[in-house]
């Protein structure tokens, strides 16, 4: 074996005469390598007056001295041309484009590609890709625990930007890629806060309206549960009177009846309370002074009413009535 492996630098053999010719033969051809760099690489004959130690990449269509030199590294050493000869992985600084070079076995190409070179050039990037796959749809991704951004000295700010006020830009919260909740301005510029349980079917949970400051929830008023999953608050009426409950438990009926002049009767709450009301009360209507209270504390659905003039007989009239209790 003459030469090495990689490079073909020549070996010193044993007992050759003049060692001093290989060895700096050697020498020569490591100088040419080491810390590659090319003045270009677009010329396919010699420049007329080279300066010593200038290296090119031969370009297709080699002449002259460069003949059948395609690709090669053409270095100009102690007044002659030498070709070496790259193999795979082969670095080489581009001088006159201020580019890294590769050598892929087969051709030199740019070792950061030239969209990659003008982002970083730039600090402009088409994608992001932290941890994660970034694509069209999710420029920005990331994969990690956690996620931090902190001020510079004084305030941050995280702006979400939309075109129309019919897009959307929102914050949206999932589970194995379902959504599961999302606050935002959502195909308007409203903001509201939405939740679902599938990803699907969404409810809106709470809204502030963009013109007026005003808030509203379409779950607020509505059916209250005893589970605590309902509306906030829920309100009715029917025949006997109309009653307003609370998601916390209170519940307050009210009524307008009409007493006896000869034994109490029955008010029917128009919604049933968990056990008898706590306060009931009671107020006759006109300017006729009357005396009107609950005939006992009543039950969870009737109370009894009387009535009585100032002289202590049952008086017949109008009368305003107040229940207050709970519900669950």
């Amino acid at each position: 074996m003459e030469q090495t492996t990689n490079l073909a630098l020549p070996y010193i053999v044993g007992n050759q005469n003049q060692k001093h010719i290989t060895h700096n033969e050697a020498l020569r051809m490591l100088d040419a390598l080491v810390q590659l760099s090319v003045a270009d690489r677009d010329l396919s004959a010699p420049p007329d007056e080279p300066s010593d130690g200038v290296r090119y990449i031969v370009a297709d269509g080699a002449s002259d001295a460069w003949i059948g030199w395609e690709g090669s590294i053409a270095a100009y050493l102690d007044g002659a041309w030498t070709e070496l000869q790259p193999l795979v992985g082969w670095l080489a600084w581009l001088e006159d484009e201020s580019k890294l070079l590769c050598f892929d076995g087969a051709s030199w190409s740019d070792f950061i590609s030239a969209g990659f070179s003008s982002a970083l050039a730039n600090g402009s990037f088409d994608k992001l890709g932290i941890n994660a796959t970034a694509d069209a749809t999710n420029r920005l991704a990331l994969s990690a625990g956690a996620s931090l951004f902190s001020h510079a000295g004084s305030g941050h700010q995280i702006k979400v930007n939309k075109a129309a006020a019919s897009d959307t830009n929102s914050l949206l919260f999932q589970t194995n890629w379902s959504g599961r909740a999302e606050m935002g301005c959502a195909g308007n510029d409203d903001w509201s806060i939405k939740v679902s349980a599938d990803g699907s079917n969404w409810t809106t949970a709470l809204q502030v309206e963009a013109s007026n400051g005003l808030l509203s929830a379409t779950n607020w008023v509505g059916s209250v549960s005893n589970a605590g999953l309902g509306a906030v608050l829920e309100s009715g009426s029917n025949a006997n009177g109309t009653y307003v409950r609370f998601a916390d438990g209170l519940q307050i009926c009210t009524s307008l009846v009409t007493s006896s002049d000869s034994t109490f009767i029955i008010w029917t709450y128009p919604a049933e309370f968990s056990g008898a009301a706590e306060n009931v009360m009671m107020t006759a209507r006109g300017l006729t002074p009357y005396h009107a209270q609950p005939n006992g504390s009543g039950s969870a659905s009737t109370i009894a009413v009387n009535c009585w003039d100032l002289n202590g007989n049952r008086a017949e009239t109008d009368i305003t009535v107040f229940a207050i209790g709970r519900w669950r």
